[in-house]
């Protein structure tokens, strides 16, 4: 019998302690069963049923072994990083500290119960000691549960409180005088967030099945104040040595901060699912561990399609595969930037997307995947493929820059104008083609451009050049146009070698400097034609009247006829040096003049000139209400006196009728000038402004230069001249002329 004891006594602690490491194991599993929902927060939540159970069934020191177990456990799978025994930061320590106290806690009040229940079996004279010590256990228990974070309440086997910590008190909003001796469900309300339904107790729960039970997501806890505080919790129940169930304890926190980081994550991954851009993780093995909607848009295939599988199902089978390269710059940790590639959607499509890859750690810091952002550029790089073979065809040199003057793109021109080849010029400063007297202001220059961009010609007003290879410099024109994309604001030059446009300058310089000595020299003779000219002619014309005065008797016979032809050749002599003259003047009078002309004036001036003419004709002139011009009034008199002249000149038997009419033709205005009279075969339409052209010989006088003046007129006017007529059917002679920039009064034409 002897032997016989000690062996159940080893039993027994065997029992109680293999007892204590299999609470600790479950509680362990369970916790890790957790990990998906609560991830590696609050550690210990599952081991404090477990020490409870502990100190229940096998007294303080099975409970101290286990608390010494849990925490061990705890530390080394559920605190980051798991896996290791890492120093403990701050936050994991207060936890240890909360956990040991209330452990302790929890294994005190256990082992109390036990004792107190054991006592009660133990002689009456040990029952008052076994008291003493409970209530001395208690008391520790509610000084130890009162220091910790969380907040506590105990109940009995009614559910009425016990005990209340001053951490249940500030939640509750609650002094402890009203809280002990109610019920719970008086002064723990809680309620489904959303729903706003009542949530049963959680001790009322523990005191119907006996078990260890935990609040559902989404409870809140109504305060007196009105408060409404997120909570999470568990409850256990509280037993004697006998098993006899005699309350419960309740452990419950703020959750608010946890809250609204899972708020936080849920918005992430919203905006994450919402984002047009694909976004995707995979392992560091190449395998879609996730897929966004924004990826299903890009690539076509859907989540359930590509998760699992290698992401190289997307690599294009005929490109260069970087892939392996891009995930071994992962593994080193590297993040990719804006990296451009190509890829191939599902159905077979190429698409161009800009990639931003990142590296993804774990609890332990090590590199498990990656995770990378694909921006779809497709758009973007047929435009710039465009650009580029528009850039390329143009037959000017086209440069694009950058805001930093590096030069980013050139075509097949810009190297045969400046003698650089592609591969020299591209990253270069563009300085590099400009003359070196020129490039210390050239990038303020470029500053203020990219300040204000707009289509523009550079250097307006001032000779530009380029600077060759060789050295030497080439006359160019610039137009500059600013380019916005996602890479950055550039400016695309337009370069033109005007090198031969120079020449061709110079030598219309040239051409005009002779011209202009010409027509001063053509203005002399004019002058010396009207005065020098003339003063012989009036010189015959004189000796010819006074031989007819000195001569007996009438003039006849040979006589007559010599003078008469004398007579009329001087005439028409100076008639053909007075036309000359103003031929002439209408070129010399030097640049066109701004002054504002109203053509009814003009018209009508030359209608009262040609009155002797209008009245012997019989001749009816008519004049609608005619526009300005701008030009010298003489000029004008002169064009339409010639023309309304030429109209009573080449009449028919019937009287003249002549009609001056305008007509707005956008932005010029078209003069005719219309009669009833012989007309013009159109074989001779086209010849009639010649100088000296006349189509009827002597039997008409005149001296053909007329219509050559009026042309003379309108072209130097900006306008141009021409007529419509058949013979027998009269003519309209038809001028154009520019508008002039006020507009004239209306008012009625001249008439006669």
């Amino acid at each position: 019998m002897d032997e016989i004891a000690p062996l159940k006594t080893r039993r027994s602690q065997i029992a109680i302690y293999g007892a204590a490491i299999l609470a600790v194991f479950a509680a362990t599993l369970i916790r890790a069963a957790l990990i998906p929902s609560l991830g590696y927060s609050v550690p210990f939540i599952t081991y404090f049923p477990a020490v409870l159970f502990v100190a229940w069934y096998g007294g303080f020191r099975a409970a101290t072994l286990s608390i010494i177990l849990s925490t061990l456990a705890a530390d080394y799978f559920f605190i980051y990083p798991p896996g290791s025994f890492y120093p403990l930061n701050p936050s994991d320590l207060v936890a240890l500290l909360i956990f040991l106290i209330v452990g302790f806690g929890m294994a005190l009040l256990g082992d109390s119960q036990r004792q107190a229940l054991q006592n009660a079996a133990l002689e009456g004279e040990r029952r008052r000691d076994a008291e003493m010590a409970e209530r001395e256990h208690r008391q520790r228990l509610q000084t130890t549960l009162n220091s910790i974070g969380d907040a506590v309440l105990a109940t009995d086997a009614k559910g009425e409180v016990t005990f209340a910590n001053g951490v249940a008190q500030t939640l509750m909003g609650l002094t402890e005088a009203e809280i002990l001796g109610k019920h719970l469900d008086e002064v723990f309300r809680i309620v489904n967030e959303f729903t706003r339904a009542s949530v049963e107790s959680p001790v009322t729960k523990v005191l119907r099945e006996g078990a260890v039970v935990g609040l559902a997501n989404h409870t809140v806890l109504l305060a007196r104040d009105g408060r409404e505080i997120p909570i999470d919790d568990s409850a256990a129940p509280i037993r004697d040595a006998d098993g006899v169930l005699q309350g419960t304890v309740l452990v419950f926190r703020d959750v608010t901060a946890r809250r609204s980081a899972e708020q936080t994550r849920a918005l992430l991954s919203s905006i994450v699912e919402s984002s047009n851009d694909a976004i995707i993780s995979k392992d560091v093995n190449g395998i879609v561990t996730s897929w966004n909607k924004g990826a299903e848009r890009m690539f076509g295939y859907s989540a359930e399609e590509i998760l699992g599988k290698p992401v190289s199902i997307i690599a294009p089978p005929d490109a260069p595969d970087d892939m392996p390269v891009v995930l071994e710059r992962i593994k080193k940790g590297e993040r990719i930037e804006q990296y451009e590639t190509v890829r191939r959607a599902k159905n077979g499509l190429l698409v161009s997307i800009s990639l931003t890859v990142s590296p993804m750690y774990d609890a332990s810091g090590k590199i498990v995947g990656a995770s990378k952002i694909a921006r779809n550029i497709t758009e973007r790089k047929t435009a710039e493929e465009r650009l580029r073979l528009t850039v390329e065809a143009s037959p000017s040199a086209m440069i694009m820059v950058g805001r930093d003057g590096r030069i980013i793109l050139v075509n097949s021109q810009t190297e045969k104008l400046f003698g650089y080849s592609r591969e020299e010029l591209l990253g270069q400063s563009v300085e590099s083609l400009v003359p070196e007297r020129y490039r210390a202001g050239h990038g303020a220059l470029r500053t203020s451009f990219f300040h204000a961009p707009s289509a523009r010609a550079m250097g307006s007003g001032r000779d530009l050049f380029g600077k060759h290879k060789n050295g030497s410099e080439i006359p160019i024109e610039i137009g500059l146009n600013p380019i916005h994309s996602d890479q950055g604001d550039a400016v695309l030059a337009a370069v033109i070698d005007i090198t031969e446009r120079k020449k061709a300058e110079e030598r219309l310089r040239r051409t005009n400097q002779e011209l202009s000595r010409a027509n001063e020299a053509l203005q002399q003779f004019a002058f010396a034609a009207s005065h020098d000219l003339q003063e012989p002619l009036r010189m015959i014309t004189s000796y010819s009247q006074l031989l007819l005065k000195g001569y007996p008797g009438p003039v006849e016979g040979d006589a007559a006829v010599c003078v008469k032809f004398i007579s009329q050749g001087t005439t028409r002599m100076r008639e053909l040096l007075a036309d000359l003259l103003a031929y002439t003047q209408v070129n010399t009078d030097g640049e066109v003049s701004d002054e504002r002309v109203d053509l009814n004036l003009a018209a009508g001036k030359a209608v009262e000139n040609l009155r002797t003419a209008i009245e012997e004709s019989k001749a009816a002139v008519t004049i609608d209400r005619l526009p300005a011009a701008h030009g010298q009034n003489a000029h004008f008199v002169q064009l339409f006196q010639n023309l309304v002249g030429n109209a009573i000149k080449y009449r028919t038997e019937q009287a003249p009728v002549i009609h001056v009419s305008s007509e707005w033709q956008g932005g010029f205005w078209k003069i005719s000038v219309s009669d009833n009279g012989i007309g013009i075969d159109p074989e001779y339409q086209g010849t009639v402004f010649r100088v000296f052209k006349r189509l009827h010989g002597k039997t008409i006088p005149g001296t053909g230069m007329g219509l050559a003046i009026c042309q003379r007129v309108v072209e130097r006017h900006g306008g141009r001249i021409w007529v419509e007529s058949n013979p027998g059917g009269g003519s309209t002679f038809h001028f154009t002329l520019p508008a002039a920039e006020i507009a004239i009064s209306d008012g009625e034409g001249a008439n006669a």
